[in-house]
């Protein structure tokens, strides 16, 4: 799996299985230009003033809001106030390690395509869903 360079990262893990987690929490002094990875990046907005593009779709974001980021898709984060405090979760992982996430007999890659294929790049989670994928 290859990376793009990371900023402010407080406490990345990385794991031998194919996935990476950053979690970020400081002020932005600038907006990272559109850029593409051959992973997929689960964005897990937790406090700021920012947007996701996703080529041709904005989403103004707000907390516990989740954006898929899949390989391939130019995207890129916009900070609407450049010193203001802004946090996320970001998860990066390959086709191959999402294949081989089973959840009660379903197939995580399969039902991530389906939503990207369908342009449904993100969702606000529930605050006890959040709370989970946050603490985990």
């Amino acid at each position: 799996m290859r990376l793009a360079a990371q900023w402010d990262i407080i406490h990345p893990a990385v794991d031998e299985n194919g996935y990476e987690l950053y979690h970020t929490a400081t002020p932005r002094n600038a907006t990272p230009a559109f850029h593409a990875h051959d992973f997929y990046e689960f964005y897990f907005f937790i406090s700021g003033d920012a947007s996701a593009y996703i080529e041709e779709f904005a989403y103004r974001l707000k907390p516990r809001d989740v954006v898929i980021f899949a390989p391939g898709m130019m995207h890129r984060s916009f900070f609407h106030q450049t010193e203001a405090y802004y946090e996320r979760l970001l998860v990066y992982i390959s086709a191959e390690s999402l294949r081989k996430i089973a959840y009660k007999q379903s197939n995580l890659l399969l039902t991530v395509e389906e939503l990207v294929q369908s342009r449904r790049f993100a969702a606000s989670l529930s605050h006890e869903s959040f709370a989970c994928c946050r603490d985990t």
